[in-house]
């Protein structure tokens, strides 16, 4: 079996995990880094995606203010999303 070729990390999507779990942002954190992911964790940082929890659904204007500066969002949780 042939390994694909990883791409070059400039092509790859910066995350910011906004997660209310110290432990569970810790762990999303390090499964994305060590998939070669750019993590940032500033919150004053642009990026091109945006992982959040539950936590989010009460407040849609922060999770909207949160959207205009990334790309996309995953949300980790409820069906609710």
């Amino acid at each position: 079996m042939i390994e694909p070729a990883a791409l070059p990390a400039h092509l790859l999507p910066s995350v910011r995990v906004a997660v209310r779990s110290a432990m569970l942002r810790a762990g999303v954190e390090s499964l994305l880094a060590a998939a070669g992911l750019s993590v940032q964790s500033s919150d004053h940082t642009e990026t091109d995606v945006l992982i959040v929890d539950d936590t989010w659904l009460a407040d849609p204007d922060a999770l909207a203010d949160a959207l205009a500066a990334s790309g996309a969002i995953v949300a980790l949780g409820a069906g609710a999303w």
